[in-house]
């Protein structure tokens, strides 16, 4: 064992961290809950055309897009029925939180982080019980939105072909995409040990338009 002085170089070393340290626990900030996009994330609700209905998710003034379109069935650990016919189109359900299908995640690859924002394309419905779900949707495990889901509420009557889906739009910032190995993930924060039944939140095709970056599905 050595002994160091008070004047020691390692013993003010030692002192020097310590303080740091202090600092930085002092300091830490305490999360906070709050619903919407966050910071730089926007989004938008059936908003995809202008007024000549020409799709708005257009290539930027330069570099090159690409643009990769996830079916359905692509949703993993969702509950996905593939032949399924109820509700209009191919879906993937996220019933409650402490259910056995909570959460749906996409993966892809990208050969280089894109150039400029990307356009995740959503499109959902929610069940008949008239009530949004909340929801988390992460890039990379990091949320990019948290609070009501934007889709709308089958109201229960009728055929449910005619379930009302609603696309909606985030423009995310570059930053929470990575070189390699991608994930989008959305999360059904609804309580509930449910299956066949509300709550669930329900989830179609998906589309990701990342500029400047090629892209491949995973």
């Amino acid at each position: 064992m050595f002994a160091f002085g008070p004047n020691s170089r390692r013993a003010r070393a030692l002192v020097l961290v310590a303080g740091v340290a202090m600092l930085f626990s002092a300091s830490s900030p305490t999360a906070l809950a709050i619903d919407g996009p966050v910071a730089g994330v926007t989004v938008t609700v059936d908003g995809q055309t202008n007024a000549s209905g020409r799709d708005v998710l257009i290539d930027p003034t330069t570099g090159v897009r690409t643009v990769l379109t996830f079916a359905a069935g692509q949703w993993q650990g969702a509950y996905v029925n593939q032949g399924s016919t109820h509700y209009g189109r191919p879906w993937a359900a996220l019933y409650g939180s402490q259910s056995d299908f909570p959460s749906g995640t996409l993966f892809f690859s990208l050969t280089a982080k894109p150039k400029s924002s990307v356009t995740l394309t959503l499109t959902g419905v929610g069940d008949e019980t008239g009530v949004k779900d909340r929801i988390k949707v992460s890039i990379n495990g990091k949320a990019v939105f948290t609070g009501p889901a934007w889709f709308k509420n089958w109201d229960g009557n009728g055929s449910d072909a005619n379930a009302p889906w609603t696309t909606v739009d985030l423009v995310i910032p570059s930053t929470f995409f990575l070189s390699g190995d991608n994930t989008i993930t959305v999360a059904n924060l609804k309580a509930g040990n449910n299956y066949g039944s509300p709550p669930y939140v329900l989830l179609g095709a998906a589309r990701l338009n990342l500029p400047g970056s090629g892209a491949t599905v995973g």
